[in-house]
């Protein structure tokens, strides 16, 4: 693998090498006579691909730099009114004369029809109009037909298969990166098109100097001032169901708000539009502070590989509001807030198999869960995003107070399990970048706060017999608190030095945290009787201060980022009992380095490597029993966990706008190396104990991911392909022996979306998928999954729409046989009015199946879960643009 980093670092430096050829010349007419504006064009001698292009000046000069390694060049002027005059010339610096003939041109009757691809530069635009279908409300509808485009089942796009940063309406970052409201909600019909920013910088005053390889997207709007959105109110049987939804946005060029208001007991989960999904403002949350999640869980039944509104048992309100106002010229202010009250019900069955050296042991859940959700979120930020200057300063207020219950009957006994989760947490973040001389400073501050509260009971108690007592209880409590304060803040100098970007940050992150558990007995009786079992006080302090030398070289065609960070880091172990008082610390470095070349205006490679260290969390360090969950009790009293990781990455892409081509390929490697490796004792009854121990604990994974798109315009077609593979390999300590876990995966996805006829189109998917695992010498067995929709959309006369979708989903290779599922959905609806109000009549799972088995792999076991779906339902809904 380092072989190869080598090979396609020398490629990079080969390149740079080479000096850049100069162009110039001048060009005139037959008398002699210089002619201003006249276009010359620098293309590849046999597949005419352009390299670079000018204009004459008014004294008929030009000067034109390449930067390709290529033998022979074809240079072509050409202007209105003149002659066409080509020269093929090798690849070096040197003069041209041009001399253009006069030539009259006559104009024809021509029809004008607009490529549905352009490019410009590093920005791909798609008219949206193009890939639009009649039955297409939402932008999100048209996005999923763009090729190289995706978009995920949770709304996240993705180009040439990466993540985009920013999602942009009219060049504004109103969501700040929740951007599902705006994609779900936007009507088509106001986007004129959508625009990738390839290798976009974010900040203006960074553009020329930091180069950025992720992507972000940009709406156009029809409109300077578009009012719009959508409202939506339906109703239906069984159990008196309902949908409604109303978004209003307005978007000129001082003003932007989107507010929404959302509600449904129909199976749509509302949750997914306050979900954070660009990769820049998810960076900048990893900065905020301390992520606990929750140390505590219900056993929930992992959902099915398909849409929520087939098994999604739900009753949810969701209010949220986003403003954005151009102060200033230069200065923009965000408030953001929402609310959200979710009501969830999960039913069905869970067989796990858990594979060890000496057994295999079975476990056969009934499940039905009740999650309950309260969130509150607020948010204020002033921003300022001009040449000169950088300002950002976000404020983010959060609030939850959930709460879980759930039974579980297994072997023939039944089981109580309820979690109360309640949490806060408060940060802000100021960045400030400004010249200072002739060069940038930089400021960067996060504080955060994190408070959380859990209590878990379980009835009847589990694990008793493990206590000093070894008895069972009536009932096990086991309630935790954390508290984590966090800053990090940072100050660097930013120097341009020709080619060269040289940057030196300095910084300090501290991390206070503390964390206290009591695990209860309880005994019921007359009066009943609580008595402590374990009691868990922990708290430290960690520091990091760094040093960080960043530097980059780049050119037209290429570009490489060099970094080292030095870090000094210090563990102070307050009141951790077998560490109590000590203090460690130590010096470690993480270099990285990455790398773009543009092979060819169209081809692009890039490939990166990193290595990073990473420590345990304080939860890693309890001395005293914690019940984690109704089946798992955790007891480390290890030493810190240290682990390194070295991840290497390499990437092909191809991009021709021209012929609506996209394609990219992308293979991974990671390789982490632990001091700890973890005890899991299994018990017959599948209840496990965990604990760590200090021993080497090597990982290694391979991924390798590849897609394809293309747009056949005169067939009015979309193809997508897609294949991705992955392997891992770990060890693992299972009931005190020693065993290899590997799994692996393997799919093929293709996607078809035609306009066959104007009265006819369709959507089809085929995604077949391989996973694997052995532990030990056991094969935890093959499972194949295919997955099928057809989705078939008629138009028979104006304003009329029919839509048939059909799912077919079949597993094999599980124990339980090779079960097949069949969905079949229809919609009519009736269009009217200038506005397009829409009258929608809605039956899904017309054959009423009513389970699912999904299979998946987790660690050393195979889990099969039969989930219990909506039954057949019949919604009538009334939905139009505001």
């Amino acid at each position: 693998m380092i072989r190869i980093l080598l090979l396609f670092s020398a490629l990079f430096f080969s390149c740079a090498a080479q000096a850049q050829v100069k162009i110039t010349g001048d060009v005139s007419d037959t008398a002699g006579i210089a002619v201003e504006g006249v276009s010359v064009v620098v293309l590849t001698q046999h597949d005419n691909l352009t390299l670079a292009f000018g204009l004459t000046d008014q004294n008929g000069v030009f000067s034109i730099e390449v930067d390709v390694a290529i033998d022979s060049l074809k240079v072509v002027a050409q202007a209105l009114g003149y002659g066409r005059q080509q020269f093929v010339i090798g690849n070096t610096s040197q003069r041209l004369r041009f001399t253009l003939a006069n030539q009259s041109l006559e104009l024809r009757e021509v029809t004008v029809k607009a490529s549905p691809i352009t490019s410009s530069n590093d920005t791909v635009s798609y008219l949206v109009t193009a890939f639009t279908d009649i039955k297409d409300r939402s932008i999100a509808d048209v996005l999923r037909k763009m090729p190289g485009i995706e978009v995920e089942g949770n709304g996240r796009i993705l180009y040439e298969g990466k993540p985009i940063q920013k999602f942009y309406i009219e060049g504004l970052d109103l969501l700040e990166g929740r951007y599902n409201l705006a994609s779900n909600n936007l009507p088509a019909a106001d986007v004129t098109s959508v625009q990738i920013l390839e290798n976009h910088q974010p900040i203006r005053i960074l553009d020329s100097l930091v180069t950025s390889f992720s992507p972000s997207l940009n709406i156009k709007l029809k409109n300077n001032i578009t009012t719009t959105g959508t409202a939506k109110v339906g109703t239906g049987v069984p159990f008196a169901l309902w949908d409604a939804n109303l978004t209003p946005m307005l978007f000129t060029r001082k003003h932007q708000l989107l507010a929404s208001y959302q509600t449904n007991n129909a199976g749509h989960d509302v949750s997914t539009d306050l979900k954070t999904l660009t990769a820049e403002d998810l960076r900048e949350q990893a900065e905020w502070g301390v992520s606990q999640g929750e140390l505590l869980r219900l056993r929930e039944l992992s959902p099915p590989r398909f849409s929520g509104e087939r098994y999604l048992l739900n009753n949810a309100h969701l209010v949220s509001a986003n403003y954005l106002r151009k102060i200033s010229k230069d200065m923009q202010v965000r408030v953001s807030a929402s609310y959200l009250n979710d009501y969830q019900r999960q039913v069905g069955e869970t067989r796990s198999i858990f594979f060890t050296p000496g057994d295999t042991v079975t476990l056969r859940e009934t499940k039905n869960n009740k999650l309950y959700t309260n969130a509150a979120e607020a948010g204020v930020t002033m921003y300022r995003n001009t040449a000169d200057k950088f300002l950002e300063n976000r404020l983010r207020l959060k609030g939850s107070w959930d709460s879980k219950w759930g039974s579980i009957l297994s072997s023939g006994n039944s089981l109580r399990q309820d979690l109360v989760n309640p949490s806060y947490s408060a940060a802000n973040r100021l960045r400030v970048i400004q010249p200072f001389g002739k060069q940038l400073i930089e400021f960067s501050s996060v504080v955060s706060l994190d408070i959380m509260r859990q209590q878990l009971n379980i009835e009847p108690g589990q694990f008793g017999g493990l206590m000093a007592e070894r008895q069972q209880v009536d009932e096990m409590e086991q309630q935790l608190q954390s508290l984590a304060f966090h800053t990090y803040n940072t100050a660097s100098l930013t120097k341009a030095l020709d080619n060269w970007t040289l940057n030196q940050k300095v910084g300090v992150q501290l991390e206070h945290q503390e964390l206290g558990s009591n695990l209860l007995s309880i005994l019921y009786g007359e009066e009943p009787r609580q008595k402590s079992l374990a009691v868990n006080k922990l708290g430290w302090q960690r520091m990091r201060y760094f040093i960080e030398s960043e530097a980059e070289y780049k050119t037209a065609r290429w570009s490489i980022n060099a970094r080292l960070p030095v870090n000094y880091r210090v563990f102070e172990f307050g009141h951790i009992p077998h560490l109590s008082g000590n203090r460690l610390n130590g010096v470690t470095a993480e270099p990285g380095i990455a790398g773009r070349f543009n092979l060819t205006p169209m081809w692009k490679a890039t490939a990166s490597f990193r290595m990073t260290n990473h420590y345990g969390t304080l939860d890693q360090f309890t001395s005293a029993y914690l019940l984690r969950d109704y089946r798992t009790l955790q007891l480390y009293d290890a030493p810190l966990q240290e682990r390194q990781t070295r991840n290497y990455m390499l990437g092909l892409a191809y991009r021709n706008a021209l012929k609506s081509l996209f394609t990219n390929l992308t293979y991974t490697y990671s390789s982490s190396e632990s001091n700890l490796l973890y005890q899991n004792s299994l018990n017959e009854d599948g209840s496990l104990v965990v604990s760590g121990i200090e021993q080497r604990n090597p990982m290694e994974y391979h991924s390798l991911a590849w897609q394809g798109s293309k747009y056949f315009s005169e067939l009015r077609t979309t193809l997508k392909l897609g294949s991705n593979f992955y392997v891992s390999n770990r060890k693992q300590l299972l009931n005190d022996r020693l065993v290899d876990v590997a799994h692996r995966y393997y799919s093929v996805r293709t996607e078809v979306n035609a306009k066959l006829f104007e009265w006819l189109s369709v959507n089809y998917i085929a995604n077949l998928s391989l996973l694997d695992g052995v532990v030990g010498q056991k094969n935890m067995g093959e499972v194949y999954q295919q997955d099928y929709i057809l989705d078939l959309s008629f138009y028979p006369v104006e304003n009329h729409y029919f839509g048939l979708k059909t799912d077919a989903y079949v597993t094999s290779g599980a124990d339980n046989g090779t079960p097949k599922y069949y969905f079949t959905d229809a919609v009519y609806r009736f269009s009217f009015g200038k506005r397009k109000i829409d009258t929608e009549l809605r039956w899904t799972n017309i054959f009423n199946t009513s389970e699912f088995i999904h299979v998946y792999t987790d660690g050393f076991a195979r889990v099969e879960n039969l989930y219990r779906l909506r039954p057949s339902q019949l919604m009538v809904s009334l939905k139009f643009a505001l």
